[in-house]
């Protein structure tokens, strides 16, 4: 269930916003990621989302549930659903400026189609599980915390995927790339300013020790 915070924010996602969310259960993420696509399928923008953590058919069947009508925008070309082979990590490369003419190209289709832009919202799990971990930060980091392309971006993270991998360390820096930050903890989503963000919030709300 999203607080009224999250919600209000997603309902008026500024352009060019890349924001994080980082989660502890898929229904959490379902709810941030896709409810993002929501509304912006409301306002007349194209959508994109890259999975790694499920397949295509999943992804779909979740949209649908939230009230998306996912065949009716694929078929209006208004949906981008790709598996993160296709997009982030293609034949075992991360290619950091291929990535972003990927997302820069498809923002400007939509804009020549008559929409009103473009909102995405992708899986990072894939960078963890391919041990890509470096290259995540790189390509985080040179999105910065305004997209320079017509877009409103979240980027999902599930917190065992960092914990499994080794990779807490990494969430402060993830933080910084972003604004805002948002936390579906077990008992509350927060959404905070990357700036105001300090590790015990991080610890407390996610119920984790960073090391």
């Amino acid at each position: 269930m999203l607080s009224p915070a999250v919600s209000e924010f997603l309902e008026d996602f500024k352009p060019k916003t890349h924001a994080v969310v980082f989660y502890d259960a898929p229904e959490k993420k379902h709810d941030l990621l896709f409810n993002h696509l929501k509304f912006g399928a409301e306002k007349n923008e194209g959508l994109a989302y890259v999975y790694s953590e499920e397949n295509s058919f999943e992804i779909q069947d979740g949209m649908k549930r939230i009230g998306i009508d996912v065949d009716g925008l694929k078929a209006k070309n208004r949906l981008a659903l790709n598996n993160y082979n296709r997009v982030y990590i293609v034949d075992g490369k991360v290619d950091i400026p291929d990535v972003m003419s990927k997302f820069a190209d498809l923002s400007k289709k939509y804009l020549s189609m008559g929409l009103d832009g473009m909102r995405a919202s992708a899986e990072m799990s894939c960078f963890f599980k391919e041990e890509k971990v470096s290259e995540l930060i790189q390509y985080e980091n040179a999105l910065h915390r305004k997209l320079d392309f017509q877009a409103e971006g979240i980027c999902g993270y599930n917190i065992f995927d960092l914990s499994n991998s080794g990779s807490l360390g990494m969430i402060m820096p993830l933080v910084r790339a972003h604004d805002p930050v948002i936390f579906a903890g077990p008992k509350e989503s927060l959404i905070l300013e990357p700036d105001k963000v300090e590790e015990k919030d991080v610890e407390e709300t996610m119920k984790i020790k960073i090391v």
